[in-house]
């Protein structure tokens, strides 16, 4: 962002923030599914479950 010439301030940020955002959403959807995996691997369910 410092690098940035100042005519192109706005533009830098908006990538910076589309990038801290993608970022976050790919960080949440890795976590959650590696999450569901050992979840629904150590699940015992009960046999007589129809």
């Amino acid at each position: 962002m410092l690098n940035a010439p100042e005519d192109k301030a706005g533009m830098v940020a908006a990538i910076e923030d589309v990038s801290w955002e993608l970022g976050g959403v790919l960080g949440v959807t890795l976590l959650g599914g590696l999450m569901t995996a050992v979840y629904s691997h150590s699940l015992v369910l009960p046999a007589n479950l129809p």
